[in-house]
């Protein structure tokens, strides 16, 4: 059991921890202890019994009794309580007490130790553990109040034993002053053991520091104490009030248990200075008043110093929890800073007096301001979706700071004449008190690709269903005048075959234009698995497969690091468009080389002696569905196979392009790849 660790934490009952088990040898090496120790501090008692008299005028063994059964972990009734009244007994019984009366004076001592002690874990949860705490003022007040609660209920009871043994009744003087020595010795004392307890090894290095650090003052305060003392006792004046100067002034500069001790050794001397008849004290006629005056004394010189020694010890711990806290919320702060920084949306926090609270680096880029940022900038060079300008009360900051969630696209107008689609989020945020001003958080983001992407989607669905179209139709067309040739009995077998040919010429459309789909699909869905590809060997498996070994030529190819499957859909586009689009009547003719022109790369070009491309449409034709021939009808295609190119050259980080052949016959095609 111990003064809690600090006893300002709300009480909620936790689970004690299990104690490690205890070897007999060590149980009954600390019960000999505490019997020991308080036998001497009751024999110190006994000796300041006053003149005539039958109470002492201290009694210190019950603040040892305290750190005893609170160390120890002692049940109120075990083997600690029995040791205790027999050491109580046998003090009083062998300094001349009665036998009855020493029985009822050990009671007295049994019965203060037990009460305090319940009232310490019914009020003191923390108490539980093994380990004493004495560490915040309300920890010292719950003991001195709990101290003299058990004083009053010991000597309560022990007046009534004592006056019934004696026939003597106890003057209620009597029982104060007994009351008093009870509590000086449970402050005084047993403080002074919480705390000594406590100084484990860490807290005696902290003590032997402070005196390693400032050993003039050390020596300067010994001095003060002593030569304090020695005024005080010496000189018949009331001077007794010096000695608050060494107890503060250890209070304040050194660890507490320094002031517990210092206050020890003060009331100890005031004590028996006075029982010598020396002192300010002395000086009282009446033993007993001045019994209880000495007692007081001390109490107050012990609190003093404890209140002092704690209560700069709890500031120091706030300090140090507000320097933790501060240098926690500094960390949280730079953690949440670098983490909007590294956002690619923009992010920007305004409030209602138009300050900018938070502008991360994205914001800055994608509204194109510098350090010296406004959230007006917005406004200032976006408009609406529908080229509108925003007028004040419609941007987004001042309708979030009315406590409106804004979702909407501006067009923004960038300083190179550009325009970008900017998705707008601004949402108010809570405010943190009640005279707290209005504030808005604003997001940023950049969805110009995602918009040109869904317009190109958008184009692309249009262009897919008009070309899936136009062959179905005419599939549908021709199915229904050769049924109707059939249902009529009128049906030429020349006229169906003619019908069946453009049907099956329609499917044919339809079959290339849906594996133009999958291969677009194809080429840049599936991941690349890049290895070493032979040119060659590829171009080789190429022509072999259109049966044009003949209208295909190459020379020495390298070996480039790229995917296989891919390299061979991109040599068979563009095998396959040279070999079809040339002139009626003329045989095609193929010619495909490489070098390597820059280090890294090969530089492959297809060469080809057909009707080429129009001028201005070399760039044109890489994009889908975009075909240069396509309002003739001898040339037929699907717009694909090129984009199908420039996608697979691009996904290996190269480059394409495309220019008129040599004397402007046929077109040559130019891409690179990386080298093996």
């Amino acid at each position: 059991m111990t003064i809690a660790e600090p006893l300002t934490r709300p009480r909620t009952p936790t689970p004690a921890p299990a104690a490690a088990p205890r070897s007999p040898h060590a149980s009954y090496a600390g019960l000999g202890v505490g019997v020991t120790a308080f036998t001497v501090a009751a024999l110190v008692g006994r000796l300041t019994v006053l003149d005539g008299g039958s109470f002492a005028m201290v009694w210190p063994a019950a603040g040892v009794a305290l750190v005893w059964f609170v160390l120890r972990g002692a049940r109120p009734l075990g083997v600690d309580t029995a040791a205790l009244f027999g050491a109580a007994f046998a003090v009083n019984f062998f300094t001349g007490a009665p036998a009855l009366l020493a029985v009822a004076l050990g009671g007295v001592n049994v019965l203060q130790t037990v009460v305090h002690l319940t009232l310490l874990r019914r009020f003191a949860h923390e108490l539980g553990v093994p380990r004493p705490r004495l560490e915040s003022l309300q920890s010292l007040a719950t003991l001195v109040w709990t101290g003299a609660a058990a004083a009053v209920v010991a000597v309560a009871a022990g007046g009534l034993a004592v006056g019934s043994i004696t026939h003597v009744a106890t003057t209620p003087v009597e029982l104060v002053v007994w009351a008093g020595r009870l509590l000086a010795g449970t402050v005084v004392v047993g403080s002074l053991g919480l705390l000594a307890a406590q100084c484990r090894q860490a807290r005696w290095e902290r003590v032997t520091r402070a005196v390693d650090r400032h050993p003039v003052e050390a020596v300067a305060l010994g001095a003060t104490t002593v030569a304090t003392m020695a005024l005080v006792f010496t000189v018949e004046l009331p001077l007794a009030f010096t000695l608050v100067v060494p107890v503060v002034w250890s209070a304040k500069r050194y660890p507490t248990v320094v002031s517990a001790l210092v206050s020890v050794v003060s009331g100890g001397v005031a004590v028996t200075f006075t029982l010598l008849g020396q002192g300010p004290f002395s000086l009282i006629d009446d033993p007993r008043l001045a019994a209880l005056t000495v007692q007081g004394y001390v109490v107050m010189l012990s609190l003093l110093g404890l209140f002092v020694a704690i209560a700069r010890d709890e500031r120091e711990e706030l300090i140090q929890r507000l320097a933790a806290a501060h240098s926690e919320s500094r960390h949280q702060a730079q953690l949440l800073t670098s983490i909007v920084d590294s956002m690619d949306e923009g992010v920007t926090a305004v409030d209602g007096r138009g300050s900018v609270l938070i502008q991360n680096p994205a914001a800055m880029r994608m509204l194109e301001i510098d350090a010296v940022h406004s959230p007006d900038q917005l406004a200032h060079r976006g408009v609406t979706s529908d080229g509108q300008q925003i007028d004040r009360d419609r941007r987004p900051s001042v309708r979030a700071l009315r406590g409106e969630h804004v979702h909407e696209d501006v067009l923004m107008q960038r300083r190179d004449g550009s325009t970008r689609h900017v998705r707008v989020s601004a949402t108010p945020l809570a405010a943190l008190s009640v005279d707290d001003v209005a504030r808005a958080v604003m997001v940023f983001r950049d969805v110009t690709d995602e918009v040109e992407q869904e317009a190109a989607l958008k184009a692309f669905a249009a262009t897919v269903a008009h070309d899936l179209h136009n062959p179905l139709a005419a599939m549908i067309g021709w199915n229904e005048v050769m049924l109707e040739m059939l249902r009529s009995g009128d049906a030429d077998p020349a006229t169906l075959l003619r019908l069946g040919e453009r049907l099956g010429g329609s499917a044919d459309r339809l079959q290339e234009l849906v594996d133009g789909l999958l291969e677009d699909a194809a080429s840049k869905g599936r991941e690349l698995d890049l290895a070493r590809v032979d040119l060659g060997e590829v171009l080789r498996g190429v022509t072999h497969g259109r049966g044009a070994e003949d209208r295909v030529t190459w020379g020495p190819l390298p070996v480039v690091r790229a995917d296989r499957l891919l390299t061979g859909q991109l040599l068979d586009n563009l095998v396959g468009n040279a070999l079809k689009y040339v002139a009626p009547g003329t045989v095609p003719r193929v010619e495909v080389s490489a070098d390597v022109r820059a280090p890294g790369w090969v530089t492959v070009e297809v060469a080809d002696n057909g009707i080429g491309i129009p001028e201005g449409e070399h760039e044109h034709v890489f994009e889908r569905f975009a075909r240069a021939h396509g309002s003739d009808p001898a040339y037929q295609g699907t717009g694909l196979g090129l984009a199908i190119v420039k996608r697979i050259v691009t996904r290996h980080d190269g480059t394409i392009s495309a220019r008129p052949g040599a004397g402007g016959v046929g077109t040559v095609v130019e891409f690179t790849l990386p080298a093996a």
